[in-house]
Parts: structure tokens; C-alpha cells; sequence
């Protein structure tokens, strides 16, 4: 270490002894002021004091002491508040020394305005949840595009782009003649009637089937009553694409169980979180994240960071009653009040599966999170039980940017300046491919001045 690295290691060291014993958010940063890393801490004053600690056993650590040039901290009123703050940070700086998601920005939502007459439509940023109501994401376009076609057929909102609706005398568009709206506009619909729709599909994208199944079933034995039977056949439809949509939903418990399900699958730098969604005991959704970790990332860790950004920064759906995961996320104590008051609900529990149905359900999503990892990975690193578990170790021991599959090693022996010999050895997949002895020219031309005959 030099000087000059003493002297700023120092100069943070003071820094870390100055700052408060409050909770906050810590970043560091670099002699350009760039962000490096965002965290989040009870007291700032022990959690930035123990990064000095333990800068010999963590590489990571002790690089990104080697970057930082000085630390900011941003004073909250509780830890929870540190941890939206932290969330928005990463999200908008994207530290390199942070776990965080990929291409988070291309995640798409189905979004409900609160207009007069509400618009249902396809996004990609979350806006003021006063505004508008937001489900999601969707990481498959297919997915999203699928299910907007759906509930355009079966509920009919409009889609246009008039944020105020104007009554017109003109001609119908053609989302209504195509029944893909039910007509505002043009007074084909009642303000009641189509708000009654926009309740029906809110039930339906927050999973309370049971609930719009049963006001379903009503509203057409109120409208048969009333002999009012074009009504009660668009209602007998709705129930039938409900169904249709039950259907294809596998079962996993006999109980109305809620739960969302997290299983992360790492492999060297790489790693893969499956989410599954079980409400009323059904799995309705699953989809799958990538992660960018560090070498030297835990695991409990890396689910830790990822469900922090989850539930705070891209998810749009209500809390479940249930979270299980593979891995026992740090400062769980902490996580857990934080999404309780996120959420605002006690309710709440968080926990890892060790028997039953639960633990069988968690391996079913750790072998998903697996399998998409190994299709994203490239060829070379697709099949993983080919590759040597000791060339992960040795990728995370030095900070390798990729697994070292080949291996070369060299030695240079002489005898005080004479009869220089090089030798290489190579390993393939962690195997000894071959030894190869090369004899410089100067170590054969010294053995034959002193007469060792030709070799």
C-alpha cells in the first residue's frame, strides 16, 4: 500500500469515527465523486467502522477502501426509512459495487388511471400510486401482451390516450366495434356501469378471484331477473374466460393459501431469483430475475438486497400473507418491519421451508431459478456439472472476471545465470492436460560448452 492509499484510508477512517450513531444511508464515493456504493445502517457510526475491520478477509471490501476517495451519509428517522432510501439510490445511481437487477427498466405494467372513466394500458415507469393503480411486472412481453388482449375482450375498458374523456356525437372508434371497449365516449355505457367494470378487473389483477367470481354470479342473476339477458350473456362470458384462466392454474395446496415464493440459484458472478405467486392455494404466476452480484456477495445477502428492491421498487401488487426463500436474508428482523409497514399489515411472516409441501414447493422453484440460468449462460457455461467446482472457488478467491477453464503455469530455473530452462504446465477443466519442457537456447548452448553431449 502506498502513501498516498494510507493517507485516504486514514482520512476515511476518521470520517467513519466522526459520523453519528443514528440510522441513514452511507455512500461512497471516488476521487471523480462517483458513487461506488450505497448502503443502509442502524448506527452509521459502527456499520462504516466495521468495514475497516475487516478489509483483510474481504477482498471486496478491501477494493472498494482502495477506490473511495470519501463518504457521504443521509440521516433518516428509522431504519425503514433508510432502506426506501438506499432502494432509490441504487436504482438511480447503479453502483458497481452493489447487488442489484438487470434491465430493470425494461419491466412492463398493467396500469388503471383514476380518471372519470379510467384507461387501462401497458407501461414501463411507475408514476404516483395516487394517480393510477400499477400491477406487476411483467418480464415477458408475450406474457404482458397476452393478458392486455384478455382483459380488453372480457372487461372492455378504453385504451385511447384522452386523459378527459369528451362526449362525442361522432362515429364510434374501433375498439367498440371490435368489443375491445365498451363506448364512453359516446354514451354507450353509464359512468355507474363502467365503473362497476373498472371494480371487476381491480378484483381481478389483485387475484381475488373467488370474490369476482361470486360478484359475477350475482350481478348476472340480477340482470336475468330483469330480463335484462344481453347483459347477463356478457356476464356469463366473463365468468367463462375466468374460468378458462383458473384452469390453466396449477394446484398447490388444498388451503386458500397466499404466499410469494423466492429461490436464488447463483454461479460465479451470475445468479437467477425465481419468484412464484400462490394465491387461494393456486400458483397463478411465475417469472424469474437476473441478478448482478460480486464475487464475494453472500448469498443470504444477495435474496436480501434483491426483495428489498423487489417490494419497494418494481413491485405493484399487495403483500401476500406469506414469504418463503431459500435463503435466510440478513438483518431479517429488519426486513421484515420494513415490509410490514410498506404494506401496512402485521400479518406478515418470513420464512424458510425445512419439510412438507412448502419444502417441496421451494425446490421446485429453486430448480426453475437453475434452468434459467443455465439457458442464459453461454455454451461454454451452460452445462454446469462439467465445470469443476474448484474453478468457481478459485473465480471468487481472486476476483477472476470470468471461470479460468484453462490454466497455464510457468517456471524459468537457471544455475547462477547458466543453463536457463523454461518449463509450462497446462490444466484444462482443472485436469493436467499435459507437461511441456522447453529448453532455452542458451541453457542447451551452456550444457554443451561443458560437455553434457546433446539433449
Amino acid at each position: 500500500m502506498t502513501a498516498k492509499e494510507k493517507s485516504t484510508e486514514q482520512k476515511l477512517r476518521d470520517q467513519a469515527r466522526s459520523f453519528p450513531d443514528a440510522p441513514g444511508i452511507y455512500i461512497w464515493r471516488s476521487q471523480a465523486m462517483d458513487v461506488l456504493y450505497v448502503g443502509k445502517a442502524k448506527s452509521l457510526q459502527n456499520r462504516i467502522s466495521s468495514y475497516f475491520s475487516h478489509a483483510r478477509k474481504d477482498p471486496k471490501t478491501a477494493q472498494l477502501i482502495a477506490e473511495a476517495y470519501t463518504i457521504d451519509i443521509v440521516l433518516t428517522n428509522s431504519p425503514y426509512e433508510a432502506l426506501l432510501l438506499e432502494s432509490n439510490f441504487i436504482k438511480r445511481y447503479l453502483p458497481p459495487f452493489n447487488i442489484r437487477l438487470k434491465d430493470s427498466k425494461s419491466y412492463q405494467y398493467l396500469c388503471i388511471s383514476k380518471d372519470e372513466f379510467p384507461i387501462l394500458k401497458r407501461v414501463r415507469q411507475l408514476q404516483s400510486k395516487e394517480k393510477a393503480h400499477y400491477f406487476g411486472p411483467y418480464t415477458s412481453g408475450r406474457d404482458i401482451v397476452a393478458l392486455f388482449s384478455l382483459l380488453s375482450k372480457t372487461f372492455q375498458l378504453r385504451t385511447c390516450k384522452q386523459k378527459t374523456l369528451k362526449i362525442s356525437a361522432k362515429r364510434s372508434c374501433l375498439n367498440y366495434f371490435i368489443a375491445k371497449c365498451s363506448g364512453p365516449c359516446d354514451n354507450h355505457i353509464s359512468k355507474e356501469e363502467y365503473t362497476e367494470k373498472v371494480q371487476q378487473i381491480l378484483l381481478f389483477l389483485r387475484q381475488d378471484y373467488h370474490a369476482l367470481k361470486k360478484h359475477l354470479q350475482n350481478q348476472m342473476k340480477e340482470a336475468a331477473q330483469k330480463e335484462n339477458f344481453e347483459y347477463a350473456a356478457l356476464l356469463r362470458d366473463r365468468m367463462f374466460s375466468l374460468d378458462t384462466l383458473l384452469q390453466k392454474q396449477r394446484v398447490i395446496y388444498p388451503k386458500k393459501l397466499e404466499q410469494d415464493v423466492f429461490a436464488l440459484y447463483t454461479f460465479g458472478k451470475q445468479a437467477c431469483i425465481d419468484m412464484m405467486k400462490i394465491r387461494e392455494g393456486k400458483l397463478i404466476f411465475e417469472d424469474h430475475f437476473f441478478v448482478e452480484v460480486g464475487l464475494e456477495d453472500q448469498e443470504e445477502q444477495v435474496l436480501s438486497s434483491f426483495i428489498s428492491q423487489y417490494y419497494f421498487q418494481i413491485s405493484a401488487g399487495k403483500a401476500p400473507k406469506e414469504i418463503l426463500v431459500s435463503h435466510v436474508p440478513t438483518e431479517e428482523v429488519d426486513l421484515l418491519a420494513a415490509l410490514k409497514e410498506h404494506f401496512h399489515t402485521e400479518s406478515l411472516h418470513l420464512r424458510k421451508p425445512q419439510r412438507g409441501n412448502k419444502n417441496e414447493l421451494m425446490k421446485i422453484c429453486l430448480k426453475n431459478a437453475r434452468q434459467h440460468l443455465e439457458l442464459s449462460l453461454k455454451p461454454l457455461e451452460s452445462n454446469l456439472k462439467q465445470i469443476r467446482p474448484v474453478l468457481l472457488e478459485m473465480q471468487k478467491r481472486f476476483s477472476l472476471p470470468c471461470i479460468p477453464m484453462r490454466i497455464e503455469g510457468y517456471d524459468i530455473s537457471h544455475m547462477a545465470g547458466s543453463a536457463t530452462t523454461a518449463s509450462m504446465v497446462c490444466f484444462d477443466n482443472a485436469q493436467r492436460a499435459f507437461l511441456w519442457f522447453v529448453r532455452a537456447w542458451i541453457g542447451k548452448r551452456n550444457r554443451l560448452l561443458l560437455g553434457h553431449g546433446n539433449s
